[in-house]
């Protein structure tokens, strides 16, 4: 099941989001390959937090972000009442307008049982196909699910940049 929550965050927590993420001053790092290292296709990150493969091996990663973005896990458990057992990883994505309709390849983000969560910064025309559905990117969206479900982010054309955040967990939803 996809859960899609439209206003997830107070409006000045997404306000301060954007601010930071969309500053001159965030670090992004430019990565080739979307879904793998061969798809020709690129895009820029922000591993936050997590175990990551550096190209050359593996190593865990704590970003100085860590901490103003780590609030996200909060609203998580409250709204969607979900109570998270292990947090694996938190990756900032940022695809740049590129003028071209472009849906990546479809994927999970890891092989174990696991679910994924995307917060969107940013209003665009470039959704994120989860299964079948078509999820739109609008700011201050989050969209969260089962993640052994095959996705991929598609690309935009109206905006400059596309950006979200990428968040993989266990963890389960309590009983009312």
């Amino acid at each position: 099941m996809v859960h899609i929550v439209d206003n997830f965050l107070p409006p000045s927590l997404h306000q301060r989001f954007q601010n930071m993420m969309l500053g001159a001053e965030f670090p992004w790092y430019f990565v080739k390959g979307v879904t793998d290292h061969t798809d020709n296709n690129y895009y820029f990150i922000h591993n936050v937090y997590g175990c990551i493969d550096k190209g050359n091996g593996f190593r865990d990663v704590e970003s100085p972000y860590f901490k103003d973005i780590e609030v996200l896990l909060f609203f998580i458990e409250e709204k969607l009442k979900f109570q998270i057992h292990d947090l694996h990883r938190i990756k900032c994505n940022m695809y740049t307008n590129q003028n071209i309709n472009l849906a990546h390849g479809k994927h999970t983000d890891h092989q174990e049982p696991h679910y994924t969560a995307i917060y969107y910064l940013n209003d665009n025309n470039g959704p994120t196909t989860v299964g079948d559905q078509d999820v739109n990117s609008v700011a201050n969206r989050l969209v969260f699910f089962d993640g052994l479900t095959l996705h991929n982010s598609n690309l935009q054309t109206d905006v400059a940049e596309r950006v979200n955040i990428n968040i993989n967990m266990t963890g389960e939803f309590l009983s009312a």
